[in-house]
Parts: structure tokens; C-alpha cells; sequence
């Protein structure tokens, strides 16, 4: 996307000399298959640049202007360097805690510790190409999320090249060049949470070995409001120029952001059952037990005192028996709903339930079956409504369904937690779109921002063991009847 081209004559010899002339060389087939006369796709070979190459030619650094207008601000590199976590996320190895874990595991050197850098940068494959500009200190920098392939960055950026690259379908975009179609909400969700729930396959997995030596307690996961908190450095539909949202096929009306949280709560069950069922058929295959970072942490780790609500929710299973974690199912259930989907999840979070029980510690086989069971059912859902955008007409309806949540008591603190960041997001996607005024309600909420601490940390300083301190002390205070309570008084001073 370069622009201003009588004062970024420097960045452009810049970019070419990182990525090549393949822009250049790619204008004639992107006009191919424009018009559908592309070549087959065939295996893209991987490439690892740093984020710097993303704002040394002058795209996404210190904003751009263009005609005809860029896709973006050009200032994405800016807001990511200044606010973004996922920039610390390497350093988070290097500091007084993360040696600390790293020496009580054994792991020894950071930058050869693979169960750590899946997560906290990347591991490189054999055959690929790192590029000089890549520094594994940058942490979950751009290449991780946006896609490690040459042939999309120089497509997208040179002038010569975008217009034709700008009018591909995003599916070719990324299957054809590598560019990952984070628009998506369905693969959105599962590549965030590959580490904020885990991915067996890509050996991204933080055990309980690691919870024991240090390493911060993994909260539940919502996409929409992890996205909006990070903070957000790209920008939503309803933000961008008329003629950029002509361009990309969207309109300003739509339910962007609901539409994320419904199908991401989908995608974020399916994606930690998958990781349950590939951890049970490990542990089956080897005769061990489940380990206890797949179940609820909670049921173990907590004050000990009475009365306790605990006490009462034990009753539920059998004593010894640590049940899986509740938190996934919660908004599941209302996509569910949503996609009015034949088979319920409650049959399969009962059969999942009793999996756990069967033994201490869970039967690793029974455990692996229900947890396949209710991924399917995840995917179906996510499926059926990613192809269900909300549109102005049904979007709205939502906040009734989001309200109707809370008139059950939730049976922990994280799962509560989901239905404060559903109830917030959807708020300011209201007030947004329609510009409906709910001071009582807005006054409300900001109560459940503080019960359920709903703010995700923000910025690039403080600690994240002072943080999980702070996470585990609200877990502990968390009681669900007050919780309840407080739902039940939602849907009147919603109406007001």
C-alpha cells in the first residue's frame, strides 16, 4: 500500500530490497485470476519477516493517504508498538518470572524452548525462510497472525500490484497467496485460540507442570472482546471510508462484532474440546491420567472456608471428581440457539460430565469420545452461522436472547465472565449502530465491569503475575447467587 510516492521513493527501494520484485511480477497473473484464469494452487513456501518491514516502507506507520484510499489508516504498526501486549510476549520469557518458570521446567534457553515460543513468538519450520528483518524478541508480531508467505506482501503492498490483488476473493487470497483472512470470524477465532486455549497439533499447550512452575493462569476466552481490548489496531466496518467498505462488500449497518461473538463462541468450544480429545486419546493411548489443566482448575484451587457456594456445586459430582471447565459452553449455548441447531448441547455436556467422573481424574477414553461428540457439534454451529451475517434486522434481537443468559445461576467466575463481555460488547454495538440511550443499563453494566473485572489489561507495562494475583483474588470472592441476584434485576433496567 505504498502511497505518497514523492516522498517514499527511499521506502519503496526499501520494501523491494525485502521482499523482492514480486509485486512487480505478480501484476500479470493477479489480473489472470481477477478475470478467473489463475493457476491451481500449489504449496506456499513459508517465509519469516519482521514487523519492521511492515512499517519501513512507509505503509502502516505514521498514516497514509492515497487515492484511491487505502484499505486501512496506514498507522496499524503505530497503535501495535505503543499498546499491544502481543509485542511483550517474548519479553515475558526474559523477565524475573518467566526465567524463573524456565529454570524450574528445565527448559533452559528461550529461544530453543518450542513449547514456549509457540506461543510467545514462533517456531520456525526446517524449510523455511527467515528473513533478516525477523527478530524472535518482537514477540506475536505481524507475520504470526497476518501469514509467514512473501507472495500476499509484496501482492497487497506495491502499487503496481494492489488494485488487482484488492478486487481477489478473500478465500483466494488466502489459499493462493497465503494471506490470512482474519475477516473471517470462524478462522479468526480458532488461530487466537490456538494459544489462548491451546492447539495440540501445533504443540501449543500450557499443562498443569507449567501452571506449578509459575506460569499465569489462562482465563476464559472471547474473541470479540479480546480483539476490542488488545486494543483493537485495525478497524471495524462501520469505521472505514464509504468508498473502502464499497470496495471490500461490506456495509456500515452490519453486526460486525455480534456476528464475532456468536460464531467465535462457537469456534472457541469446538477448539478446546478438540484440544480435551487429543490430550484424553494421548493419555489413554499411554495408560496416564487426563492432566488437570483440561479440567476445572477452580474445583481444587481455591479458599477454603464456610458456608461456601462450592460446597454445594461439589454435590453435583462425585467427591475427588474434578468436573471439565464450564466457561466454553456458556455463550455456545446461545449460538446454539442461534443457529436453532436440532441437537442440544446439554445430552453432550451431561456425557462429558460423566466422562470425568467415571474415575478420578476422568476415564481418558470416554473422556476423548464426548469431547469429539460436542467439537462436531461446535463446528455445525460455527459453520451454519458463519454464512448468517446480522443485518440491521435481526442484529437487535440479540440483546434479548444475551439478557435471558444471566437468569441462571453461572456456576463459576469465568463463566460469568462470559456473559458480562457478551452483554458489554453487544451494548456498545447497539449504541453504535442505533444510537439507543440506556444510562440506567449503562450504569448497570459498569457494575459487572468491576464484579467480574471485565478490562483486560491495556497497554505494554505491568506485571502479569501481579495481574494473575489480582485474577485468582476476584475467583475467589466470585459468588454465583450474588451474581444471579444481581441478573435477575438485567431485563427491567434494560427496559428503563
Amino acid at each position: 500500500m505504498i502511497c505518497r510516492l514523492d516522498t517514499h521513493w527511499r521506502s519503496l527501494t526499501v520494501w523491494v530490497g525485502v521482499f523482492g520484485l514480486a509485486g512487480i511480477a505478480l501484476l500479470g497473473s493477479l489480473r489472470q485470476e481477477a478475470h478467473g484464469q489463475g493457476e491451481a494452487s500449489k504449496p506456499l513456501p513459508k517465509l519469516y519477516f519482521g514487523s519492521q518491514a511492515c512499517a519501513t516502507a512507509g505503509c502502516h506507520e505514521k498514516g497514509q493517504v492515497a487515492n484511491p484510499p487505502l484499505l486501512c489508516r496506514g498507522d496499524e504498526w503505530d497503535r501495535f508498538k505503543a499498546h499491544d501486549r502481543h509485542g511483550d510476549a517474548y519479553k515475558a520469557l526474559t523477565g524475573e518470572l518467566g526465567i524463573a518458570i524456565l529454570k524450574r521446567l528445565n527448559f533452559g534457553d528461550p529461544q530453543k524452548a518450542k513449547a514456549c515460543l509457540a506461543c510467545h513468538s514462533v517456531n520456525i519450520e526446517k524449510d523455511a525462510i527467515k528473513h533478516e528483518t525477523f527478530q524472535i524478541g518482537e514477540g506475536v508480531g505481524c507475520v504470526v497472525c497476518h501469514g509467514a508467505h512473501e507472495k500476499w506482501v509484496g501482492a497487497h503492498s506495491l502499487v503496481l500490484s494492489r488494485a488487482a490483488f484488492r478486487i481477489l476473493s478473500r478465500d483466494k487470497k488466502e489459499t493462493e497467496y497465503g494471506m490470512t483472512d482474519l475477516w473471517d470470524p470462524a478462522k479468526r477465532t480458532a488461530l487466537c485460540a490456538s494459544c489462548h486455549i491451546g492447539n495440540h497439533a501445533e504443540g501449543k499447550f500450557v499443562t498443569h507442570e507449567m501452571y506449578a512452575a509459575g506460569h499465569p493462569i489462562l482465563p476464559g476466552f472471547e474473541v470479540a472482546t479480546f480483539s476490542e481490548q488488545m486494543p483493537r489496531h485495525w478497524q471495524l466496518i462501520r469505521e472505514k471510508l464509504p468508498e473502502v467498505q464499497k470496495i471490500q462488500g461490506h456495509s456500515a449497518s452490519e453486526w460486525e462484532e455480534s456476528q464475532l461473538l456468536l460464531v467465535g463462541s462457537a469456534v472457541t468450544l469446538r477448539e478446546s474440546m478438540r484440544l480435551l480429545a487429543k490430550q484424553a486419546e494421548s493419555a489413554s493411548l499411554k495408560g496416564e491420567m487426563l492432566d488437570w489443566a483440561l479440567l476445572d482448575c477452580i474445583s481444587c484451587h481455591h479458599d477454603l472456608r464456610l458456608p461456601s457456594w462450592r460446597q454445594e456445586q461439589a454435590r453435583l459430582g462425585k467427591p475427588g471428581r474434578v468436573p471439565p471447565k464450564n466457561w466454553p459452553t456458556t455463550l455456545a449455548l446461545l449460538a446454539g440457539e442461534w443457529a436453532q441447531t436440532r441437537e442440544a448441547l446439554g445430552p453432550l455436556k451431561s456425557e462429558l460430565f460423566a466422562a470425568t467422573q467415571a474415575r478420578p481424574f476422568g476415564d481418558p477414553q470416554k473422556v476423548a469420545l464426548a469431547a469429539n461428540r460436542m467439537a462436531d457439534w461446535a463446528d455445525r454451529v460455527a459453520k451454519e452461522l458463519s454464512g448468517k451475517p446480522l443485518n440491521p434486522t435481526i442484529g437487535p434481537k440479540l440483546g434479548a436472547q444475551l439478557l435471558k443468559m444471566g437468569l441462571n445461576p453461572s456456576p463459576d467466575f469465568d463463566s460469568a465472565r462470559q456473559i458480562g463481555w457478551a452483554l458489554t460488547l453487544y451494548r456498545a454495538e447497539e449504541m453504535a449502530l442505533l444510537g439507543v440511550k440506556r444510562p440506567q443499563w449503562d450504569s448497570f453494566l459498569g457494575e459487572a465491569k468491576t464484579r467480574l473485572a471485565l478490562k483486560l489489561p491495556f497497554g505494554r507495562s505491568g506485571s502479569p503475575a501481579e495481574r494473575n494475583k489480582e485474577i485468582l483474588a476476584q475467583q475467589y470472592a466470585f459468588d454465583p447467587e450474588n451474581f444471579f441476584r444481581w441478573m435477575q434485576n438485567a431485563p427491567k433496567v434494560w427496559k428503563d
